[in-house]
Formats: structure tokens, C-alpha cells, sequence
């Protein structure tokens, strides 16, 4: 009886060793993956052929449409858009020249999820013939959208293009429960798409 005791405690102990173990290594992931959220306005110094914006929250409209309006790119492609919303009604175009220079953006009703944006936005890339585009979403959303694009679109340059929700506070995150919330859901989908990825080859 006591060599079972003995076993079932050695058993035990190697269990919590082994969920003490991934603790660790999960706070570890999570602590690389927040230093790798961009935490700076990149560069609009690089031409690229399209500007890309993806869905899902604020300021990514206006920071893409700002670089349509520099120049930066000569079109743009909105990915995940509602079914039945137009480019209009996403935008209110302040002069004439705005409202001609919708004519360059277009958008995509096909996509739910970050994959779903990838495979939309190489199709369309592919039907204009493009070869490099920014990438504009949330910076805490910007590390798994690059895996998820780099996956589809080996031969394509993408430019990442975050930007920086007033709601969100990377610097000093962990005294802001919302934002580690948010941080923490999103490193949690990004180790699912990657082991999803892996699982795949």
C-alpha cells in the first residue's frame, strides 16, 4: 500500500511539475509577444502599390485613407466589410478630390477572421496584379496578421502599418486590466494559429 502511495504522490508531483513547467513557458511566450506589439507609428517614407486595411476597429479607416491620400499607394482594399455597406458609407469625403479618390478603394465581404483576410486580400491582390501593399490594423493585432499573411504571400512585400487605439495602453500595460486582457486574448490566438499552422505542414 505504501509503494502505491508512494507512486500516486511521485505521479502528482511530475503533473505539477509539468503544468508549473507551461505556466512558465506561456508567461515567457507572453512577455516576448507584448514586446514584439509595435508600440510606434511606422514610417510613411515606402511607395507600395495598395494600402490594405483590415476591419474590426478604430482609426484603421482614416490611417489607411491617409496614406491613399499621400500617395504612398495608388489603391486601397478594405477586408471583412459588412454585407451591404459601400465605400461611401464607410467614408465621408471632405472635397471633390476625396470623393475621386474613392474611386481607387475598394472593398471585401468575404472574410470573418484574420485567415479569411489573408486569402481575400491575395485574391485581390492577385487580380491587380500587385506586388506590394501596407498593412494596416491594430498594433496588438499586427504580429499574428503578418504570420497569417507571410503564410499566403511568400512573394509579396508587406509593409506593417499599426495603429494605436486611444483604448489600448501598451506602455505600462500591465497596470490596465483591459488592455492585459486584450494582450493576453490575442497571444492566445496567435499561438492558435501557429500551432494550426503547424499541424498543417
Amino acid at each position: 500500500m505504501s509503494q502505491l502511495l508512494q507512486c500516486l504522490i511521485s505521479l502528482r508531483c511530475a503533473v505539477c511539475w509539468f503544468l508549473f513547467s507551461l505556466v512558465i513557458l506561456w508567461a515567457i511566450g507572453f512577455l516576448v509577444f507584448v514586446r514584439d506589439v509595435p508600440k510606434e507609428l511606422q514610417s510613411r517614407t515606402s511607395v507600395a502599390d495598395a494600402v490594405v486595411v483590415l476591419t474590426g476597429g478604430s482609426m484603421r479607416l482614416e490611417a489607411g485613407f491617409d496614406l491613399l491620400k499621400e500617395g504612398r499607394a495608388s489603391a486601397m482594399f478594405i477586408s471583412g466589410v459588412n454585407k451591404g455597406l459601400t465605400v461611401r458609407d464607410l467614408f465621408e469625403a471632405g472635397t471633390p478630390w476625396e470623393d475621386t479618390l474613392l474611386d481607387s478603394v475598394e472593398v471585401g465581404y468575404g472574410a470573418r477572421n484574420t485567415v479569411e483576410n489573408a486569402l481575400e486580400t491575395v485574391a485581390w491582390m492577385g487580380r491587380r496584379g500587385f506586388q506590394s501593399f501596407y498593412l494596416v490594423t491594430a498594433s496588438y493585432h499586427m504580429p499574428r496578421s503578418l504570420k497569417e499573411f507571410d503564410r499566403k504571400m511568400t512573394d509579396i512585400e508587406i509593409i506593417p502599418y499599426p495603429v494605436f487605439p486611444a483604448s489600448v495602453h501598451l506602455n505600462g500595460w500591465w497596470r490596465w486590466p483591459g488592455t492585459t486582457a486584450l494582450l493576453m486574448g490575442e497571444y492566445v490566438k496567435f499561438l492558435a494559429s501557429a500551432l494550426r499552422h503547424l499541424s498543417n505542414l
